[in-house]
């Protein structure tokens, strides 16, 4: 039928080959030659994604959109100490009521909190700067648990003195 022949009609060979991977010589018997007339095949309509194209694609030219303008330097460094003022304020404050630094005691697990303290904050820097979300949540489990341990640690002996006061 023409789909065996996908519709291509032309100068075909007839031929009979006769034999086996064992076999050396094989037959080969050239029988008749046959001119086919065939009917055009229906062409099977081909997605434009499954298409193969070998042929070199036009270049694409882009235009991108002009940057805009950076604010003057005195307007950045203003909105930079807008920003920096409320900590500012608050060691201000704090030197003028008075730190109660007497509540602290001198031992492992206060310098362990607030060095894990610091180094959350740090980790947030890094975060902004560097790090994605997932790596970030997986420094801040370790950080995190330890600051934890050494804050409930500082805060348990601190209450210990307390209620030793009171006794």
């Amino acid at each position: 039928s023409a789909k065996d022949f996908d519709g291509l009609s032309g100068k075909y060979n007839i031929r009979l080959i006769i034999g086996d991977s064992v076999v050396s010589n094989a037959i080969d018997w050239h029988l008749a030659d046959v001119s086919l007339k065939l009917p055009a095949a229906e062409t099977k309509k081909v997605k434009k994604s499954e298409l193969i194209n070998y042929e070199k694609l036009p270049e694409i030219k882009h235009l991108f959109r002009e940057p805009e303008k950076r604010p003057p330097q005195v307007v950045s460094d203003a909105f930079t100490a807008i920003c920096l003022a409320p900590i500012l304020l608050l060691f201000v404050l704090w030197l003028r009521v008075g730190i109660n630094f007497g509540n602290l005691t001198p031992s492992l697990w206060t310098l362990g909190f607030h060095i894990g303290l610091a180094a959350v904050f740090g980790l947030y820097f890094v975060f902004w700067v560097k790090l994605n979300m997932f790596v970030t949540l997986k420094y801040l489990a370790g950080i995190g648990g330890v600051t934890f341990l050494c804050g409930n640690r500082m805060l348990r002996a601190m209450a210990d003195r307390r209620k030793q006061k009171t006794e």
